[in-house]
């Protein structure tokens, strides 16, 4: 499985909930034409969530891309944002538009799909109430298997060279920094000498 894989999965599962809740639909008009980055930093995960009018398409961030709001965390601290356990400010990291997160704050704390109702065109009444009450008692284990998830998609990127850690970019990155730095101070000695 590769990254845009994973892209194409979470934009359908994104689109699926917003689909089933007419007043994030909504809410989701006030974040259009805006470009969110979100880095989930164990994962090796960035993304670029670019909101339209009726869906959120996420794509690979480039290096050229802008971001009008960029979102940082673990991917705990996501699920338990998700999980209305904790608000955006307090959990993860953010950087621009105020404005912005406040919207988007109000789409994820907002988001409330009505799977009963859509369950109850297909089972019924009855069958999907049922239904419902069993997921909900089941919430616990579903947050459970879900931070597994996360965790064994994070290691499965990394083993297959799909994404890289935080600390791994860094240390590259600072590598190249010091070589730069070091080619830079001998080709000042190389002019040095040939003058």
């Amino acid at each position: 499985m590769n990254s845009a894989t994973v892209r194409s999965w979470a934009e359908r599962l994104l689109q699926f909930a917003l689909s089933l809740d007419e007043e994030s639909l909504s809410r989701l008009e006030l974040l259009q034409q805006r470009s969110i980055h979100l880095y989930i930093t164990d994962l090796g995960i960035a993304w670029r969530l670019l909101p339209t009018d009726r869906q959120v398409h996420i794509a690979a961030i480039q290096e050229a891309d802008h971001a009008d709001l960029e979102v940082i965390a673990r991917s705990d601290a996501l699920l338990a944002v998700l999980s209305d356990k904790a608000s955006l400010v307090d959990r993860l990291e953010v950087k621009g538009d105020v404005e912005l997160l406040k919207h988007l704050e109000e789409l994820v704390k907002g988001c409330r799909p009505d799977v009963e109702d859509r369950l109850a065109a297909v089972l019924g009444d009855v069958a999907a109430r049922q239904l419902c009450r069993c997921g909900r008692a089941s919430g616990t284990l579903t947050v459970r298997v879900a931070h597994k998830f996360i965790e064994d998609l994070g290691e499965y990127l990394h083993e297959h060279e799909l994404a890289t850690r935080v600390e791994e970019t860094e240390g590259f990155i600072n590598a190249v920094d010091e070589l730069r730095d070091r080619i830079e101070h001998l080709a000042a000695r190389v002019r040095k000498l040939e003058a």
